[in-house]
């Protein structure tokens, strides 16, 4: 397993986005609070790229806005899997637009996979079984 980065401060996440915008490419994934609660909220986002993989907590009152700069960036790849439910949840939490969008999951209905799941994704291409 990588090693990743708990980004919960501020100098922390001002040095893993000079990483980032130093990749061709950000991996994004989030998690809210909507399966118990009738309010939905962005919890965590988890991120890989060159260089380094992290965790941002949006609850920690950080200054996120240079992650929002970066999704608006056509130079670096972002890439989701099923991105519309994470990208829904970031432009309606953070007001964030996006360019240059490559989703895994789409991509694998294209190719015409019966299975499209992350977890099927990785086992296949990775070999790798998720629990």
């Amino acid at each position: 397993m990588a090693d990743y980065e708990y980004i919960q401060t501020q100098p922390s996440l001002d040095q893993a986005l000079k990483t980032i915008q130093a990749s061709s490419y950000l991996a994004l994934d989030t998690e809210s609070s909507s399966f118990y609660t009738y309010i939905n909220e962005l919890c965590l986002l988890q991120f890989s790229c060159e260089g380094l993989h992290g965790i941002v907590d949006p609850l920690a009152g950080l200054d996120l806005s240079g992650l929002g700069r970066i999704m608006e960036d056509p130079g670096i790849e972002k890439i989701f899997h099923a991105a519309a439910s994470d990208m829904v949840e970031l432009k309606r939490d953070l007001g964030w637009k996006f360019a240059n969008v490559f989703d895994t999951f789409l991509a694998c209905k294209y190719l015409g996979f019966e299975q499209c799941s992350l977890s099927a994704l990785a086992e296949h291409y990775c070999g790798v079984t998720l629990e």
